[in-house]
């Protein structure tokens, strides 16, 4: 795997939150057709922040001065 920085993994971190809850939020105003394709989607996104996850946990055991995950996202709020 590539090195990549503490801090350009939480950019990409806070980035992808971003993209996700916009995502989530633009699939309530969809009918059930477009929803299963942004489904998708967002099952993509949640995969791959499982991943930036683990590599920032990783960074951060070597780095004091990273802010805890749970700071750097907002929780998805689903409304159905």
């Amino acid at each position: 795997m590539a090195e990549v920085s503490g801090a350009t993994l939480m950019v990409a971190i806070q980035a992808l939150d971003t993209v996700r809850r916009d995502t989530a939020e633009a699939r309530h105003e969809m009918d059930d057709n477009d929803r299963a394709d942004l489904d998708e989607l967002l099952l993509s996104y949640d995969l791959a922040a499982r991943e930036l996850q683990r590599a920032y946990d990783q960074a951060r055991s070597a780095s004091a001065n990273l802010p805890p995950y749970e700071q750097l996202v907002r929780r998805i709020v689903w409304k159905d």
